[in-house]
């Protein structure tokens, strides 16, 4: 998860769109300010078009634990990816499950990555394989993906250089969905939209070049929130600075229109809420 600076305010106006089951969940892990003194995960559901809460769990971990990483999810499981004050001087990964309220931690592991890339890249979690996009200090110059497991995450099982020049890293978001690499870029594009860029994973091997979309969302939207990746591969950009609703809002476009078509939602959760937490679908 990563947190953006705020750019611009957005002046679109919010329409109503209808539920449609195919859409992903949102989840909002609280990692401060949690009245509880743990980290707290809630959910919302697309049945109800965001509008109200479907979950509020009290997690096992402290807010202050969870100062020392990243959240996110997979497949249902809550994954905690611990970058800073390890005991083994690498990254290690924490998980939850739903059906323990994400309360009961089931998997402590060691990783095969350093603390000392803790801050030269993106972290994911993707069909059971932990991933790192790598935009900072590689070895080729261009962006580069490495992934642990499935299974272990003590071995290294992907080393591939992309396409991707290093210098266009933190143009923006990098996620991976199911092996593919997604870059939803909003610094230094051809024009004034959001672009979505990806490259196939193949066999593991990434160095294709990669499919660009132009989206209708405007670059100076682009740090305003969180970009992901959800079912259907559409394109979700949780809104959480700048809303016009006064709540956290969830803007979709759709893959099947080449993410040029979107949906607007406002969640039950407020603006105040949105910033410095851990968002993402799943």
């Amino acid at each position: 998860m990563v947190v953006f600076t705020i750019r611009f305010i957005c002046t679109a106006i919010l329409t109503a769109a209808p539920a449609v089951v195919s859409l992903s969940d949102l989840y909002f892990v609280k990692t401060r300010d949690a009245g509880s003194g743990q980290v707290e995960v809630h959910t919302a559901s697309p049945n109800d078009n965001y509008g109200s809460a479907t979950g509020h769990f009290v997690s096992g971990y402290s807010v202050d634990e969870g100062k020392n990483g990243d959240f996110t999810l997979d497949s249902g499981v809550l994954y905690f990816i611990k970058t800073r004050n390890t005991g083994a001087g690498a990254l290690e990964v924490y998980s939850t499950t739903k059906a323990s309220s994400y309360e009961t931690i089931s998997l402590h592991s060691g990783t095969v990555f350093s603390l000392s890339d803790a801050e030269n890249g993106v972290w994911n979690v993707d069909d059971g394989g932990f991933y790192l996009v790598k935009t900072g200090g590689t070895g080729s110059g261009h962006v580069e993906v490495y992934r642990a497991g499935p299974g272990k995450w003590d071995t290294l099982k992907l080393h591939a250089a992309t396409t991707i020049p290093q210098d266009e890293g933190e143009d923006g978001t990098w996620v991976i969905y199911r092996g593919d690499l997604f870059f939803m870029k909003y610094g230094n594009t051809r024009g004034n939209n959001v672009e979505v860029h990806v490259i196939q994973g193949g066999s593991g091997n990434y160095g294709g070049q990669p499919t660009a979309y132009t989206t209708s969302f405007d670059v100076r939207d682009g740090g305003n929130g969180i970009w992901d990746i959800g079912i259907n591969r559409d394109l979700y950009f949780i809104k959480t600075r700048n809303t016009g609703s006064g709540h956290v809002e969830v803007h979709i476009a759709s893959a099947s229109s080449q993410y040029r078509d979107i949906n607007y939602y406002t969640s039950w959760i407020s603006e105040g809420d949105g910033p410095d937490r851990a968002w993402c679908v799943d």
